[in-house]
């Protein structure tokens, strides 16, 4: 396989490797860029693993700096830009993993990465670079003597352990718990009270779509959209429009949930004051409450980068707008079209392409039998019209349509609006 190659080309170079032969191994990953995500797994893993060894964690940021950059201002440049995104919502994980190991001349491959502007948006950068900033803080916290602490699992466990039991209840985001000796510490109650509001939660989830298999009423006259067809492929605009933008929604999505859960994990009293001064009831924080408000806002929220994450925040809005306004359109397409996507007319050619057929074969058989009263030989032609027949008898014979009835059908130019049954696509 072709992860395989790479690997092996990656392991063949040494923690010492020249400039030239990290280019040479990034010219042949851009010309593989098909293998994009392949490419970002495994630099990731190999980052993680590197973990101990500075010099070959060094080799592999100087690959994926070379990748990074590669082709910039030339035209190849934006055919690179899949790669680079791979790469980017890739390297977040391997950080976190890395912690304070992050080398420190990493800090000029990130300001290079923003000028050029490599990952297409501010979005993966700024995540990277507070990653960078933060990353004295990424390592585990060294618990204290009285203590002991218990890593969360990567996947949710829905069913509470006995070791559970015992633990502080604290808020899911946290990445460890604490658990205190001490037995006067409050604990969390697991009992089947709390299994059984689980299980019916899981259950509502799994079945929240089963009522899609029912059928409803829907007035389409009532939106005051006049009947036309609709072809299907004005669908795709607005299909192809809401499926483009999820990708660069989900990318920004991330960014704008944790500034939203910090803000909203702010101290009551902080927010508070912090709409009087928006409101200009409160002119300014005297000194104590600026140095009280330093201490108590967490540190991701007070190193942000105001600017980029404004702008970021401003690209996912656009992005939310403008997939609405396409959700919108597609809604109407269906209300004009009262959900009427040709099945009628294509089972009304298949029923009479069916009948034409019998039809033409009743009249070669007659046409034959004239013949024969002339006296002409007709062999050939009964022995050719037997062969078809006995491929037509072993064909399989199609089950009629459901849903569709010829004797019912009547074709006319609009169907009723007035509350067709049909399933609730809108």
């Amino acid at each position: 396989p072709w992860q395989d190659k790479f690997e092996k080309k990656l392991s063949a170079l040494t923690d010492m490797a020249s400039k030239e032969s990290i280019q040479t191994l990034a010219n042949w990953i851009a010309f593989n860029r098909k293998h994009a995500a392949t490419v970002a797994s495994v630099l990731a893993n190999a980052l993680k693993e590197s973990k101990n060894n500075p010099n070959r964690q060094w080799l592999y940021w100087q690959l994926i700096h070379e990748i990074l950059i590669l082709e910039q201002g030339a035209p190849k440049w934006e055919k690179l830009l899949d790669l680079r995104i791979a790469l980017g919502e890739a390297l977040p994980l391997a950080m976190e993993k890395l912690g304070s190991d992050l080398p420190p001349q990493l800090e000029e491959y990130l300001k290079e990465w923003n000028d050029s502007n490599a990952f297409g948006g501010p979005s993966l950068i700024s995540q990277i670079r507070r990653l960078y900033q933060n990353r004295n803080s990424l390592t585990s916290q060294v618990a204290p003597s009285n203590t002991k602490t218990e890593e969360l699992p990567s996947e949710p466990i829905e069913s509470s352990t006995s070791a559970q039991n015992d633990a502080t209840a604290e808020p899911a985001s946290t990445k460890a718990i604490t658990i205190k000796e001490d037995a006067s510490a409050p604990v969390m109650d697991s009992g089947p009270e709390m299994k059984k509001e689980e299980d019916q939660a899981s259950q509502q989830r799994r079945t929240s779509f089963s009522h899609l298999s029912k059928q409803v009423e829907y007035d389409f006259e009532s939106k005051g959209v006049p009947y036309g067809k609709v072809e299907a492929k004005e669908f795709l605009e607005p299909c192809k429009a809401i499926a483009t933008l999820q990708i660069a929604r989900d990318v920004r999505t991330s960014t704008a949930v944790e500034i939203s859960t910090a803000l909203a994990n702010l101290p009551t009293d902080i927010q508070e004051t912090c709409k009087e001064l928006d409101s200009g009831t409160l002119p300014e924080l005297d000194a104590a409450q600026t140095n009280d408000f330093s201490i108590r806002i967490p540190s991701n929220l007070l190193d942000l980068d105001i600017d980029d994450e404004t702008s970021t925040l401003h690209t996912f809005q656009d992005i939310v707008q403008r997939q609405q306004k396409a959700r919108e359109k597609l809604i109407q397409l269906l209300v004009k079209s009262r959900c009427q996507f040709g099945a009628n007319d294509a089972a009304r050619a298949f029923y009479s392409t069916e009948g034409l057929a019998d039809k033409l074969q009743k009249r070669k058989q007659l046409l034959s039998d004239a013949l024969e009263l002339e006296g002409l030989d007709t062999s050939q032609i009964v022995d050719n019209n037997s062969g078809s027949n006995k491929k037509r008898d072993q064909g399989q014979d199609l089950e009629p349509f459901s849903w569709y009835t010829p004797e019912e059908d009547k074709e006319v130019t609009a169907p009723d609006s007035k509350k067709q049954r049909t399933s609730p696509v809108v």
